[in-house]
This record gives structure tokens, sequence and C-alpha cells, in this order.
């Protein structure tokens, strides 16, 4: 062996080597985590304002293609909303539960029917909407993003 100390043919590391990564790594982990998180709630909260102003415009878009007038219709305390043919002898369209992941909902939207945190939206038969308004959604996190809606053309709009 020439000139190979002992110490050169050791293997493996010592238990500080192993302390001081793993400290490295907690400190690493615990400085991304919440921002991961935070990333998923805004993406949340995007998606489902995506899906609700996609919803409005199929409902709109069934008004015109049937020549009939469809509602949608929040439950701004309960998170969830329906799309729904007015005519009540008609079945629901669909009703969607919102992700819970959203916090707060409010809407500038009137409110129709009994309860105080029950909004609608009804679209006629040329598919204009009876009232211009926004939905604003909220997470843990105070984020927000507003869904408007117009009332001359009921154009759709998410505002990020």
């Amino acid at each position: 062996m020439y000139g190979v100390s002992c110490n050169a043919k050791r293997r493996g590391f010592t238990l500080l080597e192993l302390m001081l990564v793993l400290s490295l790594l907690s400190i690493l982990t615990a400085l991304t985590v919440p921002k991961l998180i935070r990333f998923h709630s805004r993406w949340v909260l995007r998606s489902t304002a995506h899906m609700i102003a996609n919803d409005i415009r199929l409902i709109q878009k069934k008004s015109i293609d049937e020549c009939t007038y469809y509602n949608f219709e929040l439950e701004t305390e309960k998170f969830y909303y329906y799309l729904k043919n007015s005519d009540p002898s008609k079945p629901q369209t669909k009703k969607v539960v919102i992700d819970p992941r959203i916090t707060t909902i409010t809407s500038t939207l009137k409110k129709y029917y009994a309860g105080e945190n029950y909004c609608v939206l009804q679209f006629t038969p040329l598919g204009s909407p009876n009232q211009a308004g926004t939905i604003t959604l909220y997470t843990a996190y105070g984020d927000n993003i507003n869904i408007t809606i117009d009332v001359a053309t009921g154009r759709v709009k998410v505002n990020e």
C-alpha cells in the first residue's frame, strides 16, 4: 500500500455529518412548504373561479339554445350553486359543491327567494342576464378573485 493511511479506507458518515445534513434539509423544508401550500390554495381559487364562470356561460348558452329562461343560483353560506331551468316543473340541470378550501363567498348579485345568502342570476332566451354583479371568492390566506357579469352583454370575466 503506497502511502494510504488507515483513515482513507474508512467508509460511511459520522453522526455529526448526518445531523448537519438533516438539519439543513429540515430548514429548507420549513421555508418551502408554506409557499407550496399557498401556491396550491391560489390554484384552487383560480380553478374554482374559472369553473363558476364557465358554468355561468353554459347556462347562458342553454337559455339561448332552448329559448327559455335559465337560472344560476348561488348559496354563499353553504358553498354550492345550481344551474337550472327557471320553470319549477323542470329538473335542475346541475348542482355543484364548491371546494372547501374556499372559505368565504360574497356577491353583489341581488338576493331573491327566502334566504339572504341566496343569489339568483337569470338569463333570458336572448342570453342577457337580469342583472349585473360580482362574485368574490376568498381563501384562508386572504387571497381573493372576482367573477364579473355584465348586464347588457352577459359577458362573464374572471379578474385575477
